[in-house]
C-alpha cells in the first residue's frame, strides 16, 4: 500500500535530514527524546517503525545542514513574497521559482538551507524554522484535517547566503528578537512602515570603503558584549557567551585589538567584525548591513 508519510520521511532522511514522529492530526511530538535529533539522524529501522503503519505525522527537524523553512502563515503574505523576490537579482527570484514548498492549512512552507543554521524566529506572518525546531512534514494532517500537500515535484533545497537576500532587510531588523546575550545598538530603518517597499531602495549611495571606515569608527565590538570578561592583563582578550548557540559556558572569544570575534564551538569560516557579527545577528547580507549601519553617515 502506498504511504506518502512514510515515503517521504524516509527521502528526507537517505537527504541528510533528520525527521520525528508527530501525533497524528497534531502538531506535537510522539516521543519526549525528539530533541537528540537535532545532531542525530533516526535509522531507517527508526523510520519504517514510526511511519510503516500510517499512525503518526512527521516533523522535518529544521537546522540540518542549515535547512531553514519560511513558514508562510498567511497566503496573501507569501504572494507578496513572490512578488517582490520577482524584483531581485536572478538568484533571488529562482528561490521563488524553484524552491521546495509545501501547502499547509493556510499557507506555504518553503525550504532553503543557510550557511549555517539559526535561532528560529517570528517576523510578521512569517514563522522562520532553523536552529532547534521542526515543522510538520508534507503529507501530514494539520489538526483542521488539511493535508500538507507539496507543491514542487522536485526537491531543490537551494542555498541562500543571508536571508536578507530572499527577506526585506526592514522585516528582519524590526522584528527579530535577539538573544539577551548581546547588546545591539538600535539604528534607523526607513521612514516608512512597508518593509516590501523599503526593500526596493537602492542598496549603497557614496564611497563604500569610506562608508565601512565610518562604521568601525562608530560601533566597537565590545560593545555588543556588556557581559564580557578579560582574560589577558592587557585588556585586549575576552571571552564572553556566544549568541548564537545556546552558551552556558562562555565559548566566544573578542579581540579588542584587532576588533574582531569568533566562537569556539560555531567556527565561523574567519572571525565576525563588527559588521559580519551585525549581519549574522539579523540574518543580514554584509552589504545590506553596511546599508544599515552606515545609512546615517551616507
Amino acid at each position: 500500500m502506498h504511504n506518502p508519510v512514510y515515503q517521504t520521511a524516509r527521502q528526507f532522511v537517505l537527504c541528510g535530514i533528520a525527521v520525528i514522529p508527530v501525533v497524528f492530526k497534531d502538531k506535537k511530538p510522539a516521543i519526549k527524546t525528539w530533541k537528540k535529533y537535532q545532531d542525530e539522524l533516526p535509522s531507517m529501522d527508526q523510520v519504517a517503525t514510526w511511519f510503516r503503519r500510517g499512525e503518526h505525522n512527521y516533523g522535518v527537524v529544521t537546522g540540518w545542514d542549515g535547512l531553514t523553512v519560511l513558514d508562510f502563515d498567511d497566503i496573501t503574505e507569501y504572494t507578496r513574497w513572490l512578488f517582490w523576490l520577482g524584483g531581485k537579482d536572478r538568484m533571488s527570484q529562482l528561490v521563488g521559482e524553484m524552491a521546495f514548498r509545501v501547502g499547509t492549512s493556510r499557507g506555504v512552507h518553503v525550504y532553503i538551507r543557510l550557511p549555517q543554521a539559526i535561532q528560529t524566529r517570528k517576523i510578521d506572518k512569517i514563522d522562520i524554522k532553523s536552529k532547534g525546531g521542526y515543522v510538520l512534514g508534507p503529507w501530514s494532517t494539520h489538526p483542521s484535517g488539511a493535508i500538507y500537500e507539496p507543491l514542487r515535484e522536485t526537491w531543490v533545497i537551494p542555498r541562500v547566503n543571508a536571508l536578507s537576500d530572499i527577506l526585506p532587510a526592514g522585516m528582519l531588523l524590526q522584528h527579530t528578537e535577539l538573544s539577551k546575550v548581546v547588546n545591539v545598538p538600535v539604528l534607523p530603518v526607513s521612514q516608512s512602515n512597508d518593509p516590501w517597499a523599503i526593500a526596493s531602495s537602492p542598496i549603497l549611495s557614496g564611497n563604500r570603503d569610506q562608508l565601512i571606515k565610518a562604521i568601525k569608527a562608530r560601533y566597537k565590538i565590545e560593545d555588543f558584549f556588556p557581559d564580557r570578561q578579560a582574560t589577558s592583563d592587557d585588556k585586549r582578550w575576552y571571552l564572553t557567551r556566544c549568541p548564537f548557540h545556546d552558551d552556558h559556558t562562555p565559548s566566544f572569544w573578542l579581540d579588542l585589538k584587532n576588533q574582531i570575534g569568533d566562537c569556539f564551538a560555531c567556527r565561523f569560516e574567519k572571525p565576525l567584525d563588527v559588521i559580519n557579527l551585525y549581519a549574522r545577528l539579523y540574518g543580514l547580507s554584509n552589504l545590506e548591513a553596511i546599508r544599515v549601519m552606515g545609512r546615517e553617515h551616507e
